[in-house]
C-alpha cells in the first residue's frame, strides 16, 4: 500500500509537471512565430516576453529535475525522464536565441524560408505538447506513435528547406557580413529542429518500453 502510494504520487507530480511544461513550449513557439510575423517594430517587445517565459520554463524544469532527485518511483525510467527535460530545456533556449537574432541581427523574416520553418515548428510544438499531455494514459500510449510520425514528417521537411536556403545563400550572396549572420541564423533553426528531433527520439523510446 505504502508503495501504491509513492507510485501514485509519482505519478501526479511528473505528469503536472509535463502538462506545465507544454503550455509553456507552445507559448514560446507561439510568440517565436509571431516575432518573426509581426517584423522588427515588435522585436524587442517580444524578446521581454520570450526572456520571461524562457525563465519561468527554465523554472519549472529545474524544480522537475529536483523532483526526480527526490522521488522513489517514477513513471518511467529515471533517464528517460531526464532526456526529456534536458531536451525541453534545449528546445526553450533554442527558440530564445532566434528571437534574440531577429531583434539584434534585424532579421525581417516575413515570407522567407523563416517564418515558413517558424509556422511549421509551432505546429510541431503543439503535438509536442499533445505527447507531453498523454504520457500520463498507458493504454493508449502506444497511439502516440502516429504522433511521432508526424512530428519527423515535418521536422524533415524544415530541415530540407534550410539546407536548400543555405546552399543558395552561399552560392548567390554577395554580402559578406549579411551571409555570415543568416548561416548563424539557419545554423540556430536547424539546432532548434534537431532539440525537437531528439525530444522524439526519447518519447518513441518510452512508447516501446511502455506502450
Amino acid at each position: 500500500m505504502i508503495l501504491e502510494r509513492l507510485f501514485y504520487t509519482g505519478n501526479q507530480k511528473f505528469f503536472s509537471a509535463f502538462d506545465g511544461l507544454a503550455i509553456q513550449m507552445q507559448k514560446m513557439s507561439k510568440l517565436l512565430h509571431a516575432s518573426v510575423r509581426d517584423g522588427q517594430a515588435h522585436a524587442g517587445e517580444h524578446l521581454r516576453e520570450m526572456e520571461q517565459l524562457e525563465a519561468a520554463t527554465a523554472q519549472q524544469i529545474r524544480a522537475l529535475f529536483n523532483e526526480l532527485g527526490r522521488t522513489l518511483i517514477t513513471p518511467f525510467d529515471r533517464e528517460d525522464i531526464h532526456f526529456l527535460a534536458t531536451d525541453l530545456s534545449n528546445i526553450g533556449r533554442s527558440i530564445l536565441y532566434i528571437t534574440k537574432q531577429i531583434r539584434n541581427y534585424g532579421i525581417d523574416g516575413r515570407n522567407s524560408i523563416t517564418e515558413i520553418v517558424l509556422a511549421q515548428t509551432e505546429e510541431a510544438v503543439a503535438l509536442l505538447a499533445q505527447i507531453l499531455n498523454k504520457l500520463k494514459d498507458a493504454k493508449t500510449l502506444s497511439r502516440l506513435t502516429e504522433v511521432c510520425m508526424e512530428m519527423r514528417r515535418i521536422l524533415n521537411v524544415c530541415e530540407e528547406l534550410v539546407d536548400r536556403e543555405s546552399a543558395t545563400l552561399l552560392h548567390q550572396e554577395d554580402d559578406e557580413f549579411r551571409m555570415i549572420k543568416m548561416m548563424d541564423h539557419y545554423d540556430v533553426l536547424q539546432k532548434l529542429l534537431t532539440n525537437i528531433g531528439s525530444f522524439v527520439d526519447v518519447c518513441e523510446s518510452i512508447i516501446i518500453k511502455y506502450g
